[in-house]
């Protein structure tokens, strides 16, 4: 059986069986196998004295404004300062303690420190300082305790201007981070008076995290909402996504500041390209329902599916029915059934209405299949958003997309190799006019004429489908 590695099969094209075996395959190849995030271990003190002398000299400088960095080998971050041109336990201690220390610095909340563990290398590079000058690139699975994990990618051979990734909300020392913790106290207890008091000089000293929280404390006191935008506002120019959904949901409803439509869809457009679920998700609603905006369900379907993607369950029901109904994204039955399962076991409380309607007519096994894919999908490591896109274009036809699917299923990085799949990508991409993907095909190694010859066929199948 050939499938597509994009959703492309229609509900009355086959058996049910068949479609529910294409679109596990889909999610299999998109979420890639699980991989446990071990927590920390207690470590001496002369360890913790060492990790907090690096995070001081590693300076991370705000966040990010580039969606792929960190998130892709091609931009990864530059965690460097080691010779690694000699090998040996030294220099791996010493790439765990500068993991360690930057990992201190992007945990915001105590409660839910990140984890992570070194997963494997890839992509070798050209470095200086690394043994007989090509080293290679690290992947690292990371995630707040208690959600989905994620990879990232780094760069232990050069160091430079460091920042966090997209999603991260760096401090600038151990100190900050532990003094805006002790402020978290008096917020956790619901002392708003003190927690503002606490996070105020930390704000001022320039803490993104501190300047977000402070805007919080201010509005949960109800005294000061005035103040309270104001921090939000800063906050949000700063970066922090989730000041940029608040500060613009509170403009497009007028809630304690000038209602400005424009304005705070503009606020939330920031947010959802740096990140943030839930303007995602209500950009997406606009876009279906053309509120204020043209319809684009097109353009809703992807952000729906980024969103669901973070466990926001009211765009995991929205990405189903999408899905179901073939709105803004091709028609696919049982991959839309498989979201409204993971919504349900959120605990939604429409999903579990939409689902049984979506599922009364499948039998046991299906239903079964479906639920373990639901199960699943929690312990599993979150896609790259650089391959939902990339996913999302290529099943819309743009040869760009169509390349860069062909390139990641080729190299195995941000999705499970598959070669066969890149090469009828490539092919897709190089009838369509992409140069780079008739470059790749011209020289890729190894790729006999009967394997050639599959993925134009497989091509063909691909375009008759999406006709």
């Amino acid at each position: 059986m050939t499938f597509s590695p994009v959703p492309s099969i229609r509900p009355l094209g086959g058996p049910v069986r068949r479609q529910l075996v294409v679109a596990l395959c889909v999610l299999t190849l998109l979420t890639t196998p699980a991989v446990h995030v071990a927590a920390a271990e207690d470590r001496p003190a002369e360890t913790k004295e060492k990790i907090a002398a690096i995070a001081a000299e590693l300076r991370i400088d705000g966040i990010s404004n580039d969606p792929s960095y960190g998130y892709t080998p091609d931009n990864p971050l530059a965690i460097g300062g080691i010779d690694l041109r000699t090998t040996g336990s030294a220099a791996a201690s010493e790439t765990a303690l500068r993991m360690a220390a930057f990992f201190s610095l992007a945990t915001s909340l105590k409660s839910r420190p990140f984890r992570w563990q070194r997963e494997r290398s890839c992509c070798p590079i050209k470095a200086s300082t690394a043994f007989q000058g090509t080293g290679f690139i690290d992947i690292y699975v990371v995630g707040e305790e208690g959600e989905r994990p994620f990879r990232i990618f780094v760069n232990h051979y050069e160091s430079g201007p460091l920042q966090a990734p997209v999603g991260m909300v760096p401090f600038s020392s151990i100190g900050e981070r532990d003094a805006f913790w002790a402020a978290t106290d008096h917020f956790e207890s619901r002392d708003f008076a003190a927690a503002a008091d606490a996070f105020r000089p930390l704000a001022d000293n320039g803490s993104i995290m501190a300047t977000f929280s402070l805007g919080l404390a201010l509005l949960s006191g109800g005294e000061r909402k005035d103040e309270a935008h104001h921090y939000f506002r800063r906050a949000a120019e700063m970066g922090h996504s989730g000041a940029q959904f608040f500060a613009g949901a509170a403009l497009r409803r007028g809630v304690d500041v000038r209602k400005d439509w424009e304005t705070g869809t503009a606020w939330l457009r920031t947010a959802a390209a740096n990140g943030s679920a839930e303007a995602r998700e209500k950009l997406a609603l606009d876009l279906i329902r053309g509120h204020q905006t043209a319809e684009d369900p097109s353009e809703a379907a992807l952000l729906l599916w980024l969103a669901a993607e973070q466990g926001q369950a009211d765009a995991q029901v929205a990405f189903g029915e999408a899905l179901i109904t073939g709105r803004g994204i091709r028609q696919n039955v049982p991959w839309g059934t498989v979201w409204l399962a993971i919504a349900k076991a959120a605990g939604h409380p429409l999903a579990a209405e939409f689902y049984h309607s979506a599922t009364s007519r499948l039998s046991r096994d299906i239903r079964d299949a479906i639920e373990k894919r639901a199960a699943d999908w929690r312990q599993k490591v979150r896609p790259s958003e650089v391959a939902i896109r990339a996913q999302f274009g290529a099943q819309a036809g743009d040869p760009a997309a169509q390349f860069e699917m062909g390139r990641m299923l080729y190299n195995g990085v941000l999705m499970s190799r598959d070669i066969e799949a890149s090469l009828m990508f490539l092919v897709l991409a190089s009838r369509n006019g992409n140069a780079d993907a008739k470059l790749m095909l011209d020289e890729m190694p190894n790729v006999t004429p009967e394997a050639m010859a599959r993925a134009q066929v497989a091509a063909d199948a691909w375009s008759d489908k999406q006709e």
